[in-house]
């Protein structure tokens, strides 16, 4: 038997100049400890000048160009160094042994971005090819709530951040992204997915759906995801016929 090793997810979000990380800058750095959800950090990182910053980005992310090139914010590399020590700093506090975890909305995406630089300074990758990811979580409960998905064995919505999000009873984002605020909305939308509770004292007096209750009527939970499903494929399509 094996020492005990306790896991800490470590709820990520990044803010990029696009989708490719071989290519696109990285310009932020957003979160927090699931379990510690007042212990946050974050960064806006200089894009480095042989990275792209793409006008879809900017849109997302609410930044110019030249703010996202700011010379006066830390390089790429110093941001990602502070977040590998931000994290090792609070391991040093834990008395049992950890191994740290990801987490997200596609937290693949945010690792693909930071993994590259944390070996690019010379440090290992010390946090894991296993991933806690929202999307994979609440496309499985749609499945197995709503009835009808069920039986036709996969779902009938595109699920993504703003609908998965949606479907844990909070808001969807408004606005220019930040990578911390997106962690923590994040974080929110996990515990009320996994555990049918608030976890962030901002979103606790938001309602937390009955298909989340696990103490509910299993009928009811049913019905109520149901529900949830088709006011969503009414938008959808609405949203095409435009």
């Amino acid at each position: 038997m094996g020492a005990y090793m306790k896991v800490v997810k470590v709820i990520t979000d990044t803010e990029t100049g696009g989708t490719t990380p071989a290519t696109d800058g990285l310009g932020s750095i957003g979160a927090l400890i699931y379990t510690d959800p007042k212990r946050t950090f974050y960064v806006e990182c200089r894009v480095d000048k042989d990275k792209k910053i793409n006008e879809g980005a900017l849109t997302v992310n609410g930044f110019t160009e030249a703010q996202m090139r700011d010379p006066n914010k830390p390089s790429v590399q110093e941001g990602v160094r502070a977040f590998v020590e931000w994290i090792e700093e609070y391991s040093k506090g834990q008395k049992d042994k950890m191994r740290v975890e990801i987490g997200g909305e596609n937290p693949v995406f945010d690792i693909s971005f930071i993994q590259p630089v944390v070996r690019e300074i010379g440090r290992d990758w010390t946090f894991g090819y296993r991933a806690l990811d929202l999307h994979s979580i609440v496309s499985g409960q749609l499945e197995t709530l709503n009835p009808e998905y069920r039986d036709a064995g996969a779902i009938g919505i595109v699920v993504n951040t703003d609908i998965a999000i949606e479907y844990t009873g909070l808001y969807q984002r408004k606005g220019p992204h930040n990578a911390l605020e997106d962690a923590k909305l994040e974080a929110e939308a996990l515990s009320r997915a996994l555990r049918g509770k608030s976890l962030i004292e901002e979103y606790a007096k938001i309602p937390v759906p009955i298909y989340l209750d696990v103490n509910a009527d299993m009928r009811q939970r049913e019905e109520s995801a149901f529900y949830f499903c088709k006011q969503i494929e009414e938008r959808e399509a609405a949203a095409a016929n435009k």
